[in-house]
């Protein structure tokens, strides 16, 4: 094998996990974002409204930048988002009032 050869095996393989890196980067993002959106009704249609380059994935995988977007959609978006149902459970016995 040439020195050449070599060398462009070397660049290939520099270009493969390179490509590998991106897409375990994109997938965790994928899945932290939709672990945030478990309150919406669209959580596809939001994914979109993120801006990737502002989000970080740490070296253990932690994933921020999420928080701080999602409080600015939550405010643009308040229709596709469920609402917050505070109250008190009824007492419902199963007997009719009278």
């Amino acid at each position: 094998m040439t020195i050449c050869q070599n060398k462009l095996k070397q660049d290939a393989n520099a270009t493969s996990k390179a490509t590998y890196e991106a897409k375990i980067k994109d997938m965790t993002i994928d899945s932290a974002l939709k672990a945030k959106l478990t309150d919406t009704k669209y959580p596809d249609l939001l994914t979109g409204k993120f801006d990737r380059t502002k989000i970080v994935v740490a070296a253990d995988g932690t994933v921020s930048g999420i928080d701080e977007q999602l409080t600015s959609i939550k405010d643009t978006y308040k229709d596709l988002f469920t609402p917050v149902v505070s109250g008190k459970q009824p007492n419902n016995t199963g007997k009719p009032t009278t």
